[in-house]
């Protein structure tokens, strides 16, 4: 379509202001993720 849309979802935030990420399977910080927590399940 040609209607002119603005979609937040699609917004680039500077890396520097990302503290967690918010997954299905919970709350990880950087260090958790390097780790792979967030690939191990719920917690």
């Amino acid at each position: 379509s040609d209607a002119p849309v603005w979609n937040p979802a699609f917004d680039v935030t500077p890396a520097k202001l990302v503290t967690a990420w918010i997954l299905d399977t919970g709350v990880f910080d950087s260090a958790a993720i390097a780790r792979g927590e967030h690939l191990r399940g719920w917690r």
